[in-house]
């Protein structure tokens, strides 16, 4: 019978067990080695795993973690819908505070008198024929023609002095005549229409402002709120629907908060909800509202007021908004985009290759000047009829 070969054993191992200490030498070298590896997973090891980790999914600190900026281009809330976009083929280079309302896009144009150019003529274009037509019977008694608003029987605008002052104009579009509906003597109000509902906050005197809304029917007016402050003046006033907002401002323990105050026309009550920052620009579509948050003259925050009061920011970096039926439309970086509500997804509605400014929103429909060549000369509006289904 073959005897089974014994496995030859290290020298290493032949002078330990020879050796009076070498059952006690060798595991002290098992328990060095142990203490070596462990050195080296704490030491080396972990701490790159760790930096693996972070780089692969960050954590952010007093940051608020929104919609673009936990969702950026490519994610699954975020969507391009560029291909919605139409160009608004106006005959005119020099195109001034165009609004949409169905197939017209309401606008003012005119030509260089003196050495500047003067925006001294009304304007409709209609996006089915491609065509424009001028608004006849209307006198532009002053420099410029801005704020221009339009709805199926009526159009607003303001015929504004170069310096300060002017009034506040409408045209029945029926009847074809125009007629006067305020005159200003400080900087000219920002005016918001909804039906034929007109409403504007309007500078009285150097400590003094009223808000107002005005009936184009029945060419009535009435004064719903008179603010008298030194420190602080309201926001401009938005009308959706029969609702009024602006924000109203106040310091608090050396800080600036402010409140946004929602009135309704039907009946009467007023709803306030304080935020704990100064509020610019608020908007409502009756269900939600927006405004900008930050500094005094510097506000770049994007904010939503839920039906249920909650609050939160929806991106930053943000240079102007606007509210439709169920989103907001803003523009960022160059960009115009649109937010949901109720979907918390961000579309983009502007082109990759093209820089846009958002203009208005009315409902379902976006207006946003191509500024990709700059402000000069010639001006290109384009407009998109949103659709997030």
């Amino acid at each position: 019978m073959a005897l089974k070969k014994k496995r030859p054993e290290s020298r290493l191992m032949i002078r330990l067990q020879s050796s009076k200490y070498g059952i006690y030498i060798f595991w002290l070298s098992i328990l060095l080695i142990f203490l070596l590896l462990l050195m080296l997973t704490i030491g080396v090891i972990i701490p790159m795993i760790e930096k693996a980790k972070e780089e692969e999914d960050p954590i952010v600190l007093n940051e608020f973690i929104t919609a673009d900026s936990a969702q950026p281009e490519g994610s699954s809330s975020f969507k391009d819908l560029s291909d919605l976009q139409y160009d608004a083929q106006i005959e005119f280079a020099r195109i001034n505070d165009p609004y949409i309302h169905g197939e017209e896009i309401v606008y003012s144009t005119g030509e260089t008198k003196d050495g500047s150019f003067k925006y001294t003529r009304l304007m409709v274009f209609n996006t089915a024929s491609g065509t424009s037509k001028e608004i006849e019977n209307i006198e532009c008694k002053y420099d410029n023609i801005i704020n221009c608003l339009i709805s199926p029987e009526f159009i607003v605008y303001i015929d504004s002095c170069a310096d300060a002052g002017g009034r506040i104009m409408g045209y029945d579009r029926t009847k074809g005549e125009a007629f006067l509906i305020k005159e200003f003597l400080y900087a000219a109000p920002k005016l918001s229409l909804s039906g034929n509902i007109l409403a504007f906050m309007q500078q009285t005197g150097d400590f003094a402002d009223k808000l107002y809304v005005y009936d184009l029917a029945t060419r009535e007016s009435v004064c719903l709120k008179t603010f008298r402050s030194e420190s602080t003046f309201p926001s401009p006033a938005a009308i959706c629907d029969g609702r009024v907002i602006y924000a109203a401002h106040k310091y608090e323990e050396g800080k600036l908060t402010s409140s946004l105050i929602q009135f309704n026309l039907s009946g009467g009550t007023e709803k306030m909800t304080a935020v704990p920052h100064y509020a610019a620009s608020p908007k409502t579509n009756g269900k939600h509202t927006i405004y900008l948050a930050g500094e005094p003259g510097a506000q770049n925050e994007l904010w939503l007021v839920e039906s249920n009061g909650d609050i939160s920011m929806i991106t930053d970096g943000v240079l102007n908004c606007d509210i439709g039926d169920g989103f907001a439309a803003y523009t960022k970086d160059g960009a115009v985009y649109a937010y949901v509500f109720d979907t918390k997804m961000t579309y983009k509605l502007s082109s990759e290759l093209t820089r846009g400014l958002l203009v208005c929103v009315n409902h379902s429909q976006v207006c946003w000047y191509d500024v990709t060549s700059g402000f000069g000369d010639i001006d290109m509006v384009k407009y998109a009829a949103a659709d997030f289904s």
